[in-house]
């Protein structure tokens, strides 16, 4: 049996172990297969420290196989996020079911809405559209119109890991995958909280305090190898943070001309000139953010916004992936010794290439192994990835760059 675990582990904490010790708990596993964020995550920013810190931290505490979900899904929106990583999960033919966390965990109440959402009663599409005429963003609009049709989703549809948990489900039934399905309840911790707890606390927290105070406090809500790991990159001086791409942004905005701007993946009615007007107030990308919050634009999503126009993805470009059929390819980037036969069975029995070493890639007797698109999307991802460390090289900081590093073990 193998469980598969969606996750950024941005960075990996307590209640992330909590969760990968449930996880193959409830399901039964003996194996786990991660797909994790790259070095740009869905919240719109680059990942606090690099993917290769964060498979390490995974590898170190369990996880068997470690694949990187491309950047085009990475920073997609909830949606995007899920259906891809449930896809890939499902193309490894290895996995039999996959656990999420959430802060409901109850899976009865969460499938009724992914269900919802996948059938689009009518009385749901009247809601939602009123919703969008009123001015409010997309995801307010079907939070009220779901709270609408049954009081009880309310709260439910509001929290974030369920709002993910919602999005797995209804992937799995679009799919019509044969995967069976656990929720693990989130603990002590909600996602956005600041606080910390009983040795638990929320990535996003965890975030905050090393970039307001440094490390202090953070060893007693991290595995001790995922600490050390965060630790190093952090003497290093290899954190990330979205203001660090903020000279490339306002380069950006003075040399593309606005109609290319307004084609970037998340920028709608008329955004790109909200944030040229902000940039031309504040220079940091998180003083533009608050400066164009609204209730039509969500922080999160005019972040995916300020994230796509600094590496060029467009709504052309997520659409093409889209209709390609999400990810062409699995890339491992690392797995435990003691898991090579795992990853020599998901190699034979993946629906889709599995992908262990780049220099392999363009080899002739290789030529035909992955789709046009796949290959497209590949060195899309390997550029992207790249970009990652362009706010860190300024101050000397050693990179990894993406042909040069092995997968992981």
């Amino acid at each position: 049996m193998v469980c598969g675990i969606i996750a950024e582990y941005n960075p990996m904490h307590n209640g992330h172990l909590y969760h990968l010790k449930e996880s193959l708990k409830i399901s039964g596993a003996k194996n786990c297969i991660c797909v994790i964020s790259g070095n740009f995550v869905q919240r719109g920013e680059p990942a606090i420290c690099s993917k290769y810190a964060r498979v390490r931290a995974a590898l170190a505490l369990g996880i068997d196989i470690v694949i990187e979900l491309p950047v085009f899904y990475a920073t997609s929106s909830a949606q995007g996020f899920a259906r891809a990583a449930v896809k890939i999960l499902a193309d490894c033919g290895i996995v039999d079911s996959i656990c999420f966390g959430s802060e409901l965990g109850d899976v009865s109440i969460l499938s009724d809405i992914a269900q919802i959402l996948t059938d689009e009663p009518r009385e749901f599409k009247e809601k939602l559209h009123e919703g969008l005429g009123f001015g409010l963003s997309f995801a307010k609009s079907r939070a009220i119109a779901l709270s609408e049709i049954n009081p009880k989703f309310a709260e439910v549809i509001n929290k974030p890991n369920n709002i993910l948990a919602v999005e797995y489900l209804a992937a799995i039934a679009e799919f019509n995958l044969n995967l069976k399905v656990f929720a693990v309840k989130r603990k002590l911790v909600d996602y956005h909280s600041n606080e910390f707890a009983e040795g638990f606390a929320s990535a996003s927290g965890i975030r905050k305090r090393i970039f307001d105070n440094g490390l202090e406090g953070l060893r007693d809500v991290m595995p001790e190898e995922s600490f050390g790991l965060l630790e190093t990159e952090y003497k290093r001086g290899a954190i990330n943070h979205i203001n660090n791409f903020s000279h490339i942004l306002h380069y950006i905005l003075k040399t593309t001309p606005k109609k290319a701007r307004s084609e970037i993946a998340d920028i709608t009615e008329g955004l790109e000139n909200r944030i040229e007007r902000a940039a031309s107030e504040h220079f940091q990308i998180s003083n533009i953010l608050e400066n164009i919050a609204s209730k039509r634009y969500a922080k999160t999503t005019l972040a995916r916004g300020i994230l796509h126009t600094i590496l060029g993805i467009t709504k052309q470009e997520m659409k093409y992936y889209e209709n390609s059929g999400y990810p062409q390819y699995i890339r491992v980037l690392g797995f435990r010794r003691e898991s090579i036969d795992l990853v020599k069975k998901m190699t034979h029995e993946a629906k889709i290439p599995v992908i262990t070493n780049l220099q392999t890639v363009d080899k002739a007797e290789r030529a035909d192994w992955l789709s046009d698109s796949a290959k497209a999307m590949l060195a899309r991802d390997i550029w992207l990835s790249e970009f990652y460390w362009l706010g860190l090289r300024a101050k000397g900081v050693l990179v990894e760059g993406e042909l040069s590093s092995p997968v992981i073990l």
